[in-house]
């Protein structure tokens, strides 16, 4: 299969940001920067995105190999893609709320509400091969 320059420049996007998140990741590791729930979610951040810079990058690479059975390939690293990116906005908030300090001296409760908007969209991708609410497109 040709692919055009788009896909080609998107590939190296998505392999560039998993090589600079590792670099980060690499980086506050040899830093040995103090455990903390900020560290944490700054981490999970950037795990967030080196794990989806990968799976977007391999579908690309495999749509160029044509690969066998592509499509089914396609449509598993989508739905991971959108399992793993749907929780990214939360843990910025969540990131954001730490590092400013809103979110001290809360409750079990707040992070409860907080998070309860995260399940909406994670469950409506998690039943979406059954239901067919949101096509995915490839």
């Amino acid at each position: 299969m040709r692919l055009g320059v788009g896909e080609y420049i998107s590939a190296g996007l998505y392999i560039a940001t998993a090589i600079a998140c590792l670099a980060f990741i690499i980086f506050r590791i040899q830093k040995h920067y103090r455990r903390s729930k900020e560290h944490t979610i700054m981490t999970y951040l950037l795990w967030n995105l080196v794990i989806t810079g990968i799976v977007e990058a391999t579908k690309i690479i495999l749509a160029h190999y044509n690969a066998p059975n592509l499509i089914e390939w396609q449509r598993v690293g989508s739905y991971l893609y959108f399992i793993i990116h749907t929780t990214l906005s939360p843990a910025f908030v969540l990131y954001v709320l730490l590092i400013n300090g809103a979110a001290k001296n809360k409750g079990k409760r707040f992070f409860n509400i907080l998070f309860s908007t995260m399940l909406i969209p994670e469950l409506l991708v998690l039943t979406n091969p059954m239901t067919k609410l949101y096509i995915i497109t490839m």
